[in-house]
């Protein structure tokens, strides 16, 4: 659950996110407007344009790439990936470890569909 998710179940007080400070932690901030975010998707090489498009949740995202942009399953298994890699990330951090730089973040996907792809095929 994202800060804002719980927040809105009165579980915590402040939906702010951690990572930058200036807005409230929803999926969408999260995963793709929070600057460190921004920074791992700039190191991705992804092709996503996403001039004047507002997400206010993750999977609008992922909707707006398969069905606006077309882009192949490929750059959707990378995406959720990334996105994955993110969150995991902010777990870490949220507890006590250390956080990764974005090229420690954008590293860990490439890695994990190799190796899944080598596995099972």
């Amino acid at each position: 659950p994202t800060k804002a998710n719980l927040c809105h179940r009165k579980i915590l007080d402040d939906p702010t996110c951690e990572a930058c400070g200036l807005e409230t932690e929803s999926s969408g901030h999260l995963f793709w407007f929070c600057p460190e975010a921004q920074e791992v998707w700039s190191l991705s090489g992804l092709p996503l344009d996403m001039r004047g498009v507002h997400f206010p949740e993750f999977i609008d995202l992922l909707w707006y790439l398969k069905f606006v942009q077309h882009v192949g399953n490929e750059v959707l298994e990378l995406v959720i990936t990334i996105a994955w890699s993110i969150w995991f990330n902010r777990n870490q951090v949220r507890h006590d470890k250390p956080r990764q730089s974005a090229s420690m973040i954008i590293h860990k996907p490439r890695t994990l569909i190799e190796e899944f792809q080598v596995a099972n095929f």
